[in-house]
């Protein structure tokens, strides 16, 4: 649906959208700016598992405001459904609070971002969406929920392993109360790292019918995996698919990522997704994304013992990685602890939630939402 609104108009992405999208968005989201800026962009919002639900606000032929939702398949205690990550919204400065409204006709003068977002909203429901979401920096966080999301705040574990000391003091004050909440920004400052690539594959584990393998070209073991977890555990998580684990870390151009999983008996059983980045001259590990079956706590144990001495060969410096406190993530933690990852100060995170036809109860509930890394950031 397009509307003329004033001098604005309101309207659904067309192609040709995206350099003017780019041109706003490039400044403060790092991999939207220089030579492979539309690269990045297509692979962000075009090429996910459903084709995302874009707005723009145009004015005078340029694109002032944006927001957008990324469809995918989500776990939503028994079932399924089809949700939405809210991703890159923006506004122009020039068109921010009551300068937007201004372009507005006077009966309906709201503020310019509420109105990309309803427009969303309405759009992402038409195409069957019942469950959108996001993680907003504190900046956005008001005028999100003005707009119409509900707010919830999820606590968190930050956990960090460091391996050189001295090489991790500016991570570790990045990542402490205050100042970690500079990393809501959307701004990226890392970038990727070459030595993601020469991590190798961690030896055979010395216990029987155990085996530790990549996950890169045959990604279908996932779906078996997938189901079983599903079947283990009551939460709201984004579905680990092989379709959109391969749009989200093997097929990922902004930062790669690789896949090692654990095996018993030629059953995948756990699996582990990780990335590296060079952060001020520290090499950092992230793991993005941990997931087990509730009967193999010790084959998810060997792997992230194994991703752990395969990083450490490889001289990075820390590991990191952030997961919601709850009863889903309770062997994930327990995983971490024997591998000796510690835990900062509790943290939390914002977390903005519209949905239809769920019921409010269980879905507004923080402890019922499985948060992993890979969950919540936009593309590390």
């Amino acid at each position: 649906m397009t509307h003329m609104q004033g001098r604005i108009i309101v309207r659904a992405y067309e192609k040709g959208d995206e350099l003017g999208i780019i041109e706003l968005m490039g400044e403060n989201w790092k991999h939207l700016s220089g030579e492979n800026a539309l690269r990045n962009w297509e692979w962000e919002y075009k090429q996910c598992c459903e084709d995302s639900v874009i707005t723009v606000a145009e004015h005078d032929g340029k694109i002032m405001g944006h927001y957008s939702v990324l469809p995918m398949r989500m776990k939503c205690g028994g079932g399924d459904v089809l949700g939405a990550k809210a991703e890159g919204s923006a506004i122009h400065p020039s068109y921010r609070g009551k300068a937007g409204a201004a372009f507005l006709p006077e009966k309906e003068r709201r503020n310019l971002f509420s109105v990309l977002i309803n427009e969303t909203f309405d759009r992402a429901h038409e195409r069957g969406v019942d469950l959108i979401w996001g993680f907003p920096n504190k900046d956005a966080l008001k005028g999100q929920v003005k707009a119409g999301y509900d707010h919830m705040v999820s606590l968190m574990s930050s956990l960090i392993l460091p391996i050189s000391i001295m090489k991790t003091t500016s991570t570790l004050i990045r990542k402490l109360p205050g100042i970690s909440a500079l990393r809501g920004s959307p701004t990226i400052w890392s970038t990727p790292s070459d030595k993601l690539s020469r991590i190798t594959v961690p030896d055979r584990p010395s216990e029987p019918g155990v085996r530790i393998v990549e996950i890169r070209d045959d990604l279908s073991g996932l779906k078996g995996l997938w189901e079983r977890f599903s079947d283990e555990n009551d939460c709201v998580t984004i579905e680990r698919s092989p379709d959109h684990m391969r749009w989200r870390t093997t097929g990922n151009v902004v930062l790669p990522h690789r896949m090692f999983g654990v095996e018993r008996n030629g059953e995948l059983v756990g699996l582990a997704a990780f990335t590296v980045v060079d952060n001020d001259k520290t090499v950092e590990g992230r793991i993005t994304d941990l997931l087990g079956l509730k009967d193999h706590e010790r084959e998810l144990s060997l792997l992230m013992e194994g991703v752990v001495q395969s990083m450490k060969n490889e001289k990075v410096h820390i590991l990191t990685t952030r997961i919601s406190r709850n009863d889903t993530s309770r062997l994930n933690e327990e995983v971490f602890s024997e591998s000796g990852f510690l835990e900062l100060p509790r943290a939390t995170m914002d977390v903005l939630v519209k949905s239809y036809g769920i019921p409010g109860e269980y879905v507004l509930k923080p402890e019922n939402w499985y948060i992993t890394n890979l969950f919540s950031e936009g593309v590390s």
